[in-house]
């Protein structure tokens, strides 16, 4: 479920589901840090994900047997790397746990902003070094 404005809906749900109270509350709350807890019935986890340079989106998951509940603030493609793992025939992520295909793709999105400031250090690395320009303070 994308965004979080209908607080009816979304805690008529996670209660269909048990779900316990302080768990809706945190969910709720998309200032929340991440973390994980763990229940009789299910795992809660809450994840911030940095989209770009400012703009990070919250995630929420609850991990029940055969089911997977997913919250999120705002709107993002993570779970089209999701479905692309899924696709993908022969992947150890098919094959393990559903965490498991969590944490991977969490950790994968990841890599594209790491690899974005990677990139414009290097940028500023070369102009530095090898073309002899001065940085000012806001390229850096």
């Amino acid at each position: 479920m994308i965004g979080l404005t209908n607080n009816v809906r979304i805690t008529e749900l996670l209660q269909h589901y048990n779900i316990h109270p302080l768990v809706i509350e945190d969910i709720l709350n998309t200032e929340q840090r991440p973390k994980i807890d763990y229940f009789d019935d299910y795992s809660f986890i809450v994840v911030k994900i940095q989209l770009n340079k400012r703009n990070f989106v919250q995630f929420s998951f609850i991990l029940l047997d055969k089911i997977i509940i997913s919250l999120q603030d705002t709107d993002s493609n993570f779970f089209t790397l999701v479905e692309k793992i899924l696709a993908t025939k022969g992947t150890k992520a098919r094959q393990r746990s559903v965490d498991y295909l969590l944490l991977d793709s969490l950790v994968d999105n990841q890599f594209t902003v790491v690899e974005s400031v990677e990139n414009k250090v290097d940028d500023l690395e070369e102009r530095f070094l090898k073309d002899q320009q001065s940085l000012s303070l806001p390229d850096i």
